[in-house]
């Protein structure tokens, strides 16, 4: 699923074609000058006006994380209510506008999360003043991250079948906040007045929650756009930090559902920032709650 034709999301594959790059073969260079390599096929990523979104694939991720959801509502104490999250309301635009899906935790939120300065390895923008967070990024929100392990994914994966009745999913939620930090041109010219949005911010890591021998949760640093694709559907791409540096570990690719500013959030895919052999891929699902 995650490919160079798909820009690494949950998009509809591209059909690209390769590309001519670097310096070619100089018939009339001097037989003293060092000739030119040949030209080198590259293969050229979608842009944003060829990427529409992958629904197939897209509801199949809102059926494994509300399901992974649902599971863990029913053994734990996170406050949450997923038939209020999934409700048909919450698609109209802009229906998260004074609404809360769950109640925020002022002291997760802004104790250990706000011990972070601000990134400087954001792209903030080129410069273009009159933006403005027409998505309803800056905010606290709720992030749902689900994969297989990985064991389980490299042996399944070498097999070719996932069927199996005992195959489960992990599931962990987070949680992200998100500032707006820049503006650049729209990434879709016919949509002008969705000018890109650049974030930052803080987000809980694979060990957020809080260990038996009381260790700190861990809190990851967070970047990206939120910009449009070809039909003006609304994408969010974020990186998120290694643990122990500022380098990007995970990207994230997700659309935004329902109407602009749904209270339902943005569904989407999760792997390596380098989209390495072998890494990771899970759904997520955001939801902003204030």
């Amino acid at each position: 699923m995650s490919r160079r034709r798909r820009d690494w999301g949950p998009f509809m594959p591209v059909k690209l074609k390769s590309s001519n790059a670097g310096p070619t073969m100089d018939a009339s260079s001097s037989s003293a000058s060092p000739p030119l390599l040949p030209a080198q096929k590259t293969r050229r990523k979608p842009s944003p006006d060829e990427l529409y979104p992958d629904w197939t694939w897209l509801a199949a991720a809102r059926v494994i994380t509300e399901g992974k959801m649902r599971e863990e509502m029913s053994r734990s104490n996170v406050d949450a209510n997923i038939d209020g999250l999934c409700s048909w309301e919450n698609l109209r635009e802009g229906a998260w506008v004074g609404k809360r899906v769950e109640e925020c935790r002022d002291d997760e939120l802004n104790g250990k999360l706000e011990k972070w300065e601000p990134s400087t390895k954001t792209a903030r923008g080129d410069g273009l003043t009159n933006g403005w967070d027409w998505a309803g990024a800056e905010g606290t929100w709720r992030r749902c991250v689900c994969w297989l392990d990985y064991e389980d994914l490299s042996f399944y994966n070498d097999i070719n079948e996932f069927d199996d009745p005992t195959l489960q999913e992990a599931i962990l939620i987070v949680p992200l906040r998100l500032r707006v930090v820049g503006f650049s041109e729209p990434a879709v010219a016919r949509y002008a007045d969705r000018p890109t949005i650049h974030v930052e911010g803080e987000m809980g890591g694979a060990w957020w929650e809080e260990q038996d021998d009381g260790m700190e949760g861990d809190v990851r640093k967070v970047h990206g756009t939120v910009s449009v694709i070809a039909d003006g559907s609304v994408r969010w791409c974020l990186y998120s930090s290694d643990e122990e540096s500022d380098d990007d570990q995970w990207v994230s690719e997700g659309i935004q559902i329902g109407g602009v500013g749904s209270a339902i959030g943005v569904l989407g895919m999760w792997t390596g920032a380098r989209h390495e052999e072998g890494d990771p891929l899970g759904a997520f699902w955001s939801w902003k709650v204030a």
